[in-house]
């Protein structure tokens, strides 16, 4: 009992809880500004400059998952070619994996990869329909399938302009390389903002 009654004691329990409550509180004020800054995938970086919100990652990953939806909708009317069936099949998968982790919240990183398998998937199709489409006469198709392939590139445009990379490099930088936060950012576990790459 006389250990709680000493002056050093009292001390070095004041200590500890001060050292507690400022690790508790940096966890939660860094933990607050890593949301805000990993929420701009999901809601659009504000454009200072502009004064408005960019359209988000999310979005336009939403936009991609769809289109390639569309063009495999179209190749299922040109599917006895096995060329085009084997690259329905690819984008089909492509597609499904996306949408996979869009719905379980994968991080940046993992869409990233995704979305990078999604291209290359859609780039196969498009060579192998537009042979085939361009083949059957189809001037209708062909022009639905330019319009599909152009709403990816289009989307792929404006995900490397929706400013997103930047605010995180940007808040990393400024923010978690700096002391105290860089020191207090480690002891107290804080995970940094994943970048779209």
């Amino acid at each position: 009992m006389k250990f709680f009654q000493k002056r050093s004691t009292a001390s070095l329990i004041a200590a500890v809880v001060v050292i507690l409550s400022v690790l508790f509180g940096a966890h939660r004020s860094l933990g607050d500004a890593v949301g805000s800054v990993s929420d701009t995938f999901y809601n659009g970086v504000y454009d200072t400059a502009g004064n408005y919100i960019r359209r988000s990652v999310y979005s336009q990953l939403e936009k991609r998952r769809d289109t390639a939806m569309s063009m495999i909708s179209l190749a299922d009317v040109y599917g006895e070619s096995d060329a085009v069936a084997a690259a329905r099949e690819s984008l089909r998968q492509a597609r499904a994996t996306l949408a996979v982790n869009m719905d379980a919240g994968a991080g940046p990183k993992t869409l990233y990869g995704d979305n990078l398998a999604l291209q290359r998937a859609a780039d196969d199709l498009y060579a192998v329909l537009h042979g085939a489409i361009s083949q059957a006469s189809a001037t209708e198709d062909l022009i639905l399938l330019e319009n599909h392939y152009a709403t990816l590139g289009n989307a792929a445009r404006l995900i490397e302009e929706s400013g997103y990379n930047e605010a995180v490099r940007a808040f990393q930088h400024s923010v978690l390389s700096v002391f105290p936060a860089n020191v207090l950012r480690a002891v107290t576990f804080v995970t940094p903002p994943e970048l779209f790459e």
